[in-house]
């Protein structure tokens, strides 16, 4: 007689490989940094990449539906101050950013089980440990939209605002810094020290504030200084690249606080410490955020649910973590509600000129002679000549720089544009519309579309 396998035979199978396998996870944040940690008790090493161990209380089970209907989960774990920390839980850091999970056999890793990518919809800290929603990538195909007329197929701006990967809008000149400006002396050897010219500074004296720089190819970057000597920065990240003899950059803490309307939700802020030619109208900030530089809140960042530009009051959307105080001081930054009107004029984006081309032009110089152009101002790096008509239609180059009648790109075009094809100066994010994060107070505002 033969004896076959039964249930018991195949379930003393799947349990002792399920004494095994662990779960790695790979969380990329939306500032850039990477932890990868697993819930193994020794360090693993998945495609030359290190997990380390890490408290990982629970995690519920995924359900897994069909179509497009998303799979969320719930995780708990402890705060152990070496690879989740109270302040970027409280500053939100965690927020929209992307989980990459692999259940694997420990004693193999590089065979894995099962692989899944996700994003945290919410990481919050609970006096004790971090919850994390986990959501599936589908999950943003189900956010409501609406067109101008009740339309359901409008697009979304879920773009960064700022961010020079995707929305490009420069908005140095709109954040609130109270700054002592510096100027570059020498280049340096590395990005990371910034030496400046000047009056000596006091040992250490910028240690905590911010550096953003104001000019060149390395405008808009902002990097926190870790120390200073007499005249030499050290910031906690490098630089792009170095920035060059003569460029400008800002020290700044933000506006101090004047007075606290609400103990964690409301406050106003000191006069003296803004801009004298202030643009900022109600609701410039709204949808922005403030980064509390110091007092009790100093590491997190609070989204700004509305601004009061006669009494300068700054209303948040959610309490503080610790009651706000007189003198604290924070960065403001305004936010975007992803309208093409907003994108427009109030982060001077799409678009900025057409025209149409005249005779003599070449693959490096295109001419119009009635454009009455200030010269080199779309010199910046930031803009192209996009040509719409013609045999070139769709070709863009980088502006190099203009005259009054005639623009110099980067790099050539394909063949020399004829007299009068259609061109349009743009940012070169164009095709994005707006800067609205989709994890911010301004989430699923709807994109006006273009007549």
């Amino acid at each position: 007689m033969t004896i076959r396998s039964g249930n018991q035979a195949l379930q003393n199978q799947k349990w002792r490989r399920a004494q095994t396998l662990c779960t790695l996870f790979k969380v990329t944040r939306r500032d850039g940094f990477v932890l990868r940690f697993t819930d193994h008790d020794r360090i693993l090493t998945l495609d030359g990449e290190t997990y380390a161990p890490a408290f990982l209380g629970s995690i519920s089970a995924e359900r897994r539906d069909g179509d497009l209907k998303t799979s969320n989960q719930e995780a708990r774990g402890l705060v152990d101050g070496t690879t989740i920390l109270i302040p970027d839980l409280m500053g939100n850091k965690y927020r929209g950013a992307k989980v990459e999970q692999f259940i694997v056999d420990w004693r193999r890793p590089w065979v894995w089980h099962y692989r899944a990518t996700k994003r945290i919809r919410m990481m919050s800290y609970d006096g004790s440990g971090w919850v994390a929603t986990l959501e599936g990538l589908s999950a943003q195909m189900q956010q409501p939209v609406g067109g101008r007329f009740g339309g359901t197929h409008s697009t979304q701006c879920v773009y960064t605002l700022g961010d020079q990967a995707t929305c490009k809008a420069d908005i140095s000149d709109d954040l609130v810094y109270n700054e002592t400006s510096l100027t570059v002396a020498t280049a340096g050897t590395t990005a990371i020290l910034v030496a400046v010219s000047g009056t000596p500074w006091t040992i250490n004296q910028w240690s905590g504030y911010r550096f953003h720089m104001r000019q060149g190819a390395q405008r808009g970057k902002e990097r926190k200084v870790v120390s200073n000597t007499s005249n030499v920065l050290t910031l906690d990240s490098s630089l792009d690249a170095a920035p060059l003899n003569g460029e400008v950059g800002w020290l700044g803490q933000g506006p101090r606080v004047a007075s606290v309307v609400s103990s964690r939700m409301e406050f106003t802020l000191t006069a003296a410490d803004f801009p004298t030619a202030s643009s900022y109208v109600d609701n410039f900030f709204r949808d922005g955020e403030i980064e509390w530089m110091t007092g009790d809140n100093a590491g997190t960042t609070s989204p700004v649910v509305e601004y009061d530009a006669g009494t300068l009051t700054v209303r948040l959307l959610l309490p503080t973590p610790f009651d706000i105080d007189a003198n604290d001081r924070g960065i403001l930054r305004p936010g975007c509600d992803g309208l093409i009107g907003t994108c427009f004029t109030k982060f001077r984006q799409f678009p900025f000129k057409q025209g149409t081309t005249t005779a003599g032009s070449t693959t490096l110089i295109v001419n119009d002679t009635a454009a009455a152009m200030t010269v080199n101002q779309y010199q910046s790096g930031n803009y192209k000549l996009r040509l719409v008509s013609g045999a070139l239609a769709g070709e863009e180059r980088a502006i190099a720089s203009n005259t009054a009648t005639s623009f110099t790109v980067s790099s050539a075009f394909s063949g020399s544009p004829a007299s009068g094809v259609s061109y349009r100066v743009v940012k070169s994010n164009v095709d994005n519309f707006g800067g609205t994060d989709v994890y911010s107070p301004g989430a699923n505002k709807t994109i006006e579309q273009i007549e």
